[in-house]
């Protein structure tokens, strides 16, 4: 778009007064009710615990204190969250170990910048701040200071999955708002089978809602290959929304 490029001068006085007197909307107090109201009860559940750390974090370390519902005077810095995860290491006991669990930690973090979204105004950390928290996670983990001993998972066996499969099309009775979610579902059942995967990977997450994020049409290519030891179709699957790497 061209500037107007005029010999006259423009006069702005009217939109200078106008200025003034605009204001920005007034943003409502976010209330206990009204957060307990957005978040599903496990991630509220975390979403209480991790403000109750942080505020012993901020007396006892930062030698801060905050008013009542907030928990946030300013957003917290990269070098505060670090010093923050350190402090939890020292503090905590893990389930599995006497350290807590670096999957532990890592939920920690989550419910902590969910909890600066909610009173900041959505503030979002960006994508190289967020690598430098995992890398500072992977460090701790290094050091000894977190445990990355895994709780073992079982997977269905092929039986069980055939006779859900069966069960799908031989009895289920329900009756679907399209014909195609029967088969999305006989799908997404050999999908976990045969990878293993979580269903928050292929389908919204509860921990998500809302989000409307799973497996897309588009993430999916049948493929051929033609190499000594396969020749034939398979199916490559673009994964998105894996466990704290979305």
């Amino acid at each position: 778009m061209n500037r107007k490029n005029l010999s006259k001068q423009i006069d702005f006085t009217d939109l200078i007064k106008e200025a003034i007197y605009l204001k920005a909307p007034e943003r409502q107090p976010l209330t206990e009710e009204k957060i307990k109201e957005l978040l599903l009860p496990d991630a509220y559940r975390k979403h209480k615990l991790v403000l109750e750390l942080w505020t012993e974090f901020c007396t006892q370390i930062l030698q801060k204190t905050f008013l009542q519902n907030q928990p946030f005077e300013e957003v917290p810095t990269v070098d505060q969250i670090k010093l923050f995860l350190k402090w939890i290491t020292l503090v905590s006991e893990g389930r599995l170990d006497t350290k807590i669990n670096d999957v532990t930690l890592c939920n920690r973090l989550s419910s902590l910048k969910r909890a600066i979204k909610l009173y900041k105004d959505g503030y979002r950390y960006s994508s190289n701040q967020n690598t430098e928290f995992s890398v500072f996670i992977k460090d701790l983990a290094k050091k000894g200071l977190v445990s990355t001993k895994g709780v073992p998972k079982p997977i269905a066996p092929l039986e069980v999955v055939v006779d859900l499969i069966k069960y799908l099309w031989v009895c289920d009775e329900y009756q679907f708002l399209h014909p195609r979610i029967r088969i999305q579902l006989h799908w997404v059942l050999l999908l976990f089978c045969f990878t293993g995967l979580r269903p928050g990977e292929c389908v919204e997450s509860s921990n998500w809602k809302g989000t409307n994020e799973g497996i897309l049409y588009r993430d999916c290519q049948l493929v051929r290959v033609n190499i000594p030891e396969y020749k034939g179709l398979i199916l490559v699957v673009a994964l998105r929304n894996r466990k704290g790497r979305r």
